[in-house]
């Protein structure tokens, strides 16, 4: 899929409430879904568990600024 469809799904599968593509893109289609499931499977970046929260470490250049 064109960026940044993949990337938008990926966040929503981590629990970040990012909503869906605007027009002129869409939503993944269930087989790249699935194979973005397992890609995030694989590098053990998705929680294991409903409702376990996800560590986001921000470089040191963004920390700085507050963000």
């Amino acid at each position: 899929d064109v960026n940044p469809i993949p990337v938008k799904q990926a966040l929503c599968d981590l629990g970040w409430k990012v909503g869906g593509c605007r027009l002129p893109l869409c939503d993944m289609d269930d087989k790249a879904h699935a194979n973005l499931l397992e890609t995030l499977e694989r590098y053990r970046l998705l929680p294991e568990r409903a409702g376990e929260t996800v560590t986001v470490r921000l470089p040191v250049s963004f920390a700085k600024q507050g963000v």
